[in-house]
C-alpha cells in the first residue's frame, strides 16, 4: 500500500494536472477524456488545438504520455510546443519525451503505432500525411518533414508541390540528430543511423528489412542487421560484455 501511495504522489508530482485534464476534455469525447488516457507533463503551451485526435486502442489511463522526463538524454529546451490543427491518430500506447515541437496543420493526418517512443527535442511537422507503424524508437534530436515549406523555381518555371507523404514502419530505430524528409519511406525493421538525412523512398530496396541506412542522403550501409528489442535478451548480452547500464 506505502509503494502505491508513493508511486501515486511522485505521479502528482511530475504531472502538470491543469495541462492534463484541459488537453484531454479539448480534444477527445468527454466519454473518453474522463478517463484521462493522455497524461501532459512540466512546461508544455499548446498553441492550436483545432484539429481532433483518435485513439484505436482500448483506453487506459497515461497510455499517451507528453513531455516525460525519462531516463534517457534530456533536452536543454525543456517547453513542449503542440499545434494541432488537421488530425493525429493513435494506435495504440506512445511516449514522447520532454522538449519537442509537435505541428499537424489543417490537412495534416499524422498516424502513430502502438509503443512509439520520441526522443526528446523532437520535431514532428505534418501537413499532408505521416505514418508510423508500431514501436518506433526515435532518439533525441530528430525531425520528422513533410514539407519544404517554400517553392523553388527551375529555370524552366517549373516547381513541385510542397509536400509528399512519410510513411515509417513496424520496429524501425532513427538514431540521434536525424532528419526524416518529405517523401521518405523506410520500410519495417530497418535502422537509420544518426546524423542521417532520409528523402527517398526504400520500399524496393529494403522491403525485407535488416539494413542499415547511414549518411546525406540516406544510402544502404549494410545489411543483415536488427535492433534488438527484447529486453531479456539485452540483459544476457549486458551480462556477457560486461556493460553496465545507468540513467542518463
Amino acid at each position: 500500500m506505502l509503494k502505491k501511495i508513493a508511486k501515486l504522489l511522485k505521479l502528482l508530482i511530475r504531472l502538470n494536472i491543469v495541462k492534463t485534464i484541459y488537453f484531454n476534455f479539448k480534444m477527445l469525447p468527454s466519454r473518453l477524456a474522463i478517463k484521462l488516457p493522455i497524461y501532459i507533463y512540466g512546461k508544455a503551451k499548446f498553441r492550436e488545438l483545432n484539429g481532433s485526435i483518435q485513439i484505436n486502442a482500448p483506453i487506459k489511463r497515461g497510455m499517451i504520455k507528453i513531455g516525460k522526463n525519462d531516463y534517457y538524454i534530456r533536452t536543454s529546451v525543456p517547453m513542449t510546443y503542440w499545434v494541432i490543427n488537421g488530425k493525429i491518430i493513435f494506435n495504440g500506447s506512445a511516449k514522447f519525451l520532454n522538449g519537442g515541437y509537435m505541428c499537424v496543420a489543417s490537412n495534416g493526418v499524422l498516424t502513430i503505432g502502438d509503443d512509439a517512443l520520441i526522443g526528446s527535442n523532437y520535431k514532428i511537422m505534418c501537413f499532408e500525411s505521416i505514418s508510423i507503424g508500431r514501436s518506433l524508437r526515435c532518439t533525441y534530436d530528430c525531425q520528422i518533414y513533410d514539407t519544404s515549406y517554400h517553392y523553388v523555381e527551375r529555370g524552366d518555371g517549373s516547381t513541385n508541390k510542397l509536400t509528399v507523404p512519410i510513411c515509417i514502419g513496424d520496429y524501425v530505430w532513427i538514431g540521434n540528430s536525424s532528419t526524416i524528409a518529405k517523401g521518405s519511406n523506410i520500410p519495417s525493421q530497418n535502422i537509420i543511423a544518426n546524423r542521417s538525412f532520409v528523402n527517398k523512398d526504400f520500399e524496393d530496396s529494403c522491403r525485407e528489412g535488416g539494413y542499415l541506412l547511414a549518411g546525406s542522403p540516406a544510402k544502404v550501409k549494410a545489411s543483415g542487421m536488427k535492433r534488438i528489442f527484447d529486453s531479456n535478451r539485452e540483459k544476457e548480452l549486458d551480462q556477457k560484455y560486461g556493460y553496465s547500464r545507468t540513467h542518463l
